[in-house]
C-alpha cells in the first residue's frame, strides 16, 4: 500500500514539475504576433486570390509586415492599398493594374463535324475526355467554368460561345486564369498606355489547318509585327504575340492585320 502511494506521489511531482516546465518554456519561447496582422487582414478583401503572389490573404498580410509593399492586392485597388499604407505608415507607390485577356475571337463554326460529347458542361471534365471533334483544340471550350469562380461577374460566355473579360469589372485576379484547362485566359499587368492591343487567338497550326478549325484565327503572316513602332510583337508557332507590358497603344497592328483576330483591350480605371 505504502509503494502505490509512493507512486501516486511520484507521478504527481513529475506532472507538476512538467507543468513548471512548460508554463516557463511557453512565456520563455512565445514569439509575439504583431497586433497590426489582424488589422491588416481586415483590410484586405479575403478574396484569397493569390493575386498578390501570397498564399491568400492572411500570407500577405505577414508580407507585408515583413516588408512587402502594401500595393499588391489587385481586387483590393487603390483604396486598400491607402489604407494599408495609413496603417504601416509608409507611402503609396504606383498601384498595380492587371486585366485577365481571353486568347480566343472563336467563330460558331469552330465548333464543328463529329463532336460527341455528353458530359457535364465543365471545361475541366470536357477536357479530359475522349471525344471526336474537327473543332479547335486550342480555343475557349465555353462551358464556363471561368464564369462560376469569378467573384466580380465580370466574364460572360457570348453567342459564340467563347468566353468574354468585361474590363470594367475585372480586377485581374486571375481565379478564371487558373481554372481554364486550355490556358485559353491570361493576366496582363498595365504598361504605360491605357489600351493594349491583343491576339485573341493561339492556335499553333499553319495557316490553312487553323482556318479548318476556326474562320477566326491567326494565320501567323507577320504583317502586324512588321507595323509595330514598339517592336513589341513576335510571331511564334505561328501566331502573333504582343508584349502588352510594352505596347503604346497606338494599335497599329489592328488595322494591319488582316484576319481581325487583333483587338484592343483597355485597362480601364480600376473598380472601387
Amino acid at each position: 500500500m505504502q509503494s502505490i502511494a509512493l507512486t501516486v506521489a511520484l507521478v504527481v511531482a513529475i506532472g507538476l514539475v512538467g507543468s513548471v516546465i512548460l508554463a516557463f518554456s511557453s512565456k520563455a519561447l512565445a514569439v509575439e504576433e504583431d497586433e497590426r496582422l489582424d488589422k491588416i487582414v481586415d483590410i484586405l478583401p479575403g478574396l484569397n486570390c493569390g493575386s498578390c503572389g501570397h498564399p491568400g490573404c492572411e500570407g500577405y498580410a505577414q508580407a507585408i509586415l515583413e516588408g512587402a509593399p502594401c500595393t499588391d492586392c489587385v481586387p483590393g485597388g487603390s483604396r486598400v492599398a491607402g489604407e494599408l499604407a495609413e496603417l504601416m505608415g509608409v507611402t503609396v507607390g504606383g498601384v498595380k493594374v492587371r486585366r485577365a485577356m481571353v486568347a480566343c475571337n472563336g467563330a460558331p463554326d469552330r465548333i464543328r463535324g463529329a463532336l460527341i460529347y455528353d458530359g457535364p458542361r465543365s471545361c475541366r471534365v470536357f477536357s479530359t475526355m475522349s471525344h471526336v471533334s474537327r473543332s479547335c483544340t486550342y480555343g475557349c471550350i465555353g462551358f464556363g467554368d471561368c464564369v462560376e469562380v469569378c467573384e466580380f461577374d465580370a466574364i460572360r460566355i457570348n453567342e459564340n460561345g467563347v468566353a468574354v473579360v468585361n474590363p470594367l469589372l475585372c480586377t485581374g485576379c486571375g481565379a478564371c486564369a487558373a481554372v481554364c484547362p486550355r490556358h485559353v485566359i491570361s493576366v496582363h499587368e498595365k504598361g504605360a498606355s491605357q489600351v493594349a492591343a491583343f491576339v485573341k487567338c493561339q492556335n499553333p497550326n499553319t495557316g490553312k489547318r487553323a482556318k479548318q478549325a476556326c474562320s477566326n484565327v491567326c494565320i501567323g503572316c507577320g504583317k502586324c509585327a512588321k507595323a509595330c513602332p514598339e517592336g513589341c510583337i513576335e510571331v511564334k508557332d505561328h501566331y502573333a504575340r504582343i508584349d502588352t507590358s510594352k505596347c503604346s497603344g497606338c494599335l497599329v497592328c489592328v488595322d494591319q492585320c488582316p484576319v481581325g483576330v487583333i483587338h484592343p483591350m483597355p485597362f480601364c480605371a480600376e473598380v472601387e
